[in-house]
């Protein structure tokens, strides 16, 4: 499987030209996109779900946690 993989990138920079320094070839160009696109989605999904939970389940752990009962809870120690 490993093998196919490296077959396949040789493919692919050969079909769009080597990386050499010399002059940005089209593999450069979109090698940076798709990593810039990767980052740029990970940074708005993680800040969203940071500000905007989602979170409605009346059963979910953190209510549990935030309920100001008068019930008591065991030491954390």
């Amino acid at each position: 499987m490993f093998e196919n993989l490296v077959h396949f990138l040789d493919s692919l920079v050969s079909h769009f030209g080597h990386s050499d320094g010399s002059s940005p070839m089209i593999f450069d160009w979109l090698m940076v996109a798709v990593a810039a696109a990767i980052v740029i989605y990970t940074f708005y999904f993680g800040i969203s779900r940071t500000i905007w939970p989602g979170e409605t389940d009346p059963s979910h752990i953190k209510y549990r946690i935030l309920n100001d009962s008068d019930e008591e809870k065991p030491d954390a120690y």
